[in-house]
C-alpha cells in the first residue's frame, strides 16, 4: 500500500514464492520488531562495548555512556577516561589506542545487526576526535582537534 490507496502493482514478502524476505517498509510490525531488535542490538553492546566516562563538575559522581541511537542512526562514545587507559608521552599517540578500541565497538556493532540480517555501511561511518573544554565562568564550550602525535622531546 503506498499513500490513501493501493498501488497498481505490489511487492510482498513472498515474491517469487520465496518465503521471508524481510519486513516490508510501512507494515504495521516494522516498528516492533526493530524496537525488539534494537534493544538487543544496544543490550548487547552495553555488555561488550567500551564506553565515555564524565566526571560530573558539581556532584563529581562519574557517569558513563556508550551509545545513542535514532532510528537507525547509532553514535557511540569513547574516551580515555572510560577506555581505563593512562597517556604516556613516549607511547604511541592516545588516538592510535582509541582508533583501536572505537573500531573494536564498531565490529561488535556490525555483528549485532548482521544477526538480524542487517549491514552496517561503512562508508557512511566517520569519528570525531577532539579535546573538550568548558569554561564555567562564561558558560563555553570549546573543543580542540587532538594531538596526533605526543610533544616532542
Amino acid at each position: 500500500m503506498t499513500g490513501f490507496h493501493k498501488s497498481a502493482s505490489s511487492y510482498h514478502n513472498t515474491t517469487d514464492a520465496i518465503t521471508g524476505q524481510g519486513v516490508l517498509q510501512g507494515s504495521s510490525s516494522a516498528a516492533p520488531i526493530y524496537i525488539l531488535y534494537s534493544d538487543v542490538f544496544l543490550s548487547t553492546y552495553m555488555t561488550l562495548g567500551c564506553e565515555a566516562s564524565f566526571i560530573h563538575p558539581i556532584s563529581c559522581a562519574e557517569i558513563h555512556d556508550k551509545t545513542v541511537q535514532y532510528i537507525d542512526n547509532t553514535s557511540q562514545f569513547l574516551n580515555p577516561m572510560g577506555a581505563k587507559m593512562t597517556y604516556d608521552p613516549h607511547d604511541k599517540p592516545m588516538a592510535h589506542f582509541l582508533t583501536n578500541i572505537a573500531t573494536k565497538n564498531s565490529t561488535i556493532w556490525s555483528k549485532c545487526m548482521w544477526i538480524s540480517g542487517g549491514c552496517l555501511n561503512s562508508s557512511k561511518c566517520y569519528y570525531y576526535d577532539f579535546l573538550p573544554e568548558i569554561d564555567l565562568k562564561k558558560n563555553e564550550y570549546i573543543t580542540q582537534k587532538s594531538p596526533t602525535y605526543p610533544p616532542s622531546q
